[in-house]
């Protein structure tokens, strides 16, 4: 199997004016695998744009990476539970398609947010790197198998 570190920084989302009374933060997983869900921090009620700047990164096995999407929420913080407003879903193929033996250098992109409503509004925007190939997790650099602060 061939593993690759897929290193994310969720940079920012535009908030539709709907939700402009709620503090949101963002989770990120992988679909189709046993990876946790990773949280951003929540980010206030007041302004039409979010910045979140959070890091995080997945071990991928790229011989999978047809089966697997990246699965980005947008959530509204609640005392017993969140609320999810958002969702953004990006093949992992399309996310390390073109990338060299030496893996992929960093690149932003944007991608539609579908709101609760179902239609596609504003965008999500973040940037990813895909680092050089594995034969096993267990040979990836100290701190890959780490996901934001849980363990993989």
């Amino acid at each position: 199997m061939d593993y690759r570190a897929l290193n994310l920084t969720i940079l920012s989302a535009n908030r539709p004016a709907k939700y402009s009374s709620s503090d949101l933060y963002v989770t990120a997983t992988i679909s189709n695998t046993a990876s946790p869900q990773i949280f951003t921090s929540n980010k206030s009620k007041e302004g039409s744009d979010l910045t979140w700047n959070f890091p995080m990164s997945f071990m991928v096995n790229t011989n999978e990476a047809d089966r697997m999407n990246l699965v980005v929420q947008i959530k509204a913080a609640r005392i017993i539970f969140a609320k999810i407003l958002g969702e953004v879903r990006v093949p992992i193929e399309d996310l390390i398609k073109d990338v060299t033996s030496e893996g992929k250098t960093l690149q932003t992109v944007s991608y539609p947010v579908k709101w609760l409503s179902g239609e596609p509004q504003g965008h999500l925007s973040f940037s990813y790197e895909v680092k050089e190939k594995y034969k096993e997790k267990s040979n990836a650099p100290q701190g890959y198998e780490y996901l934001g602060n849980m363990k993989y």
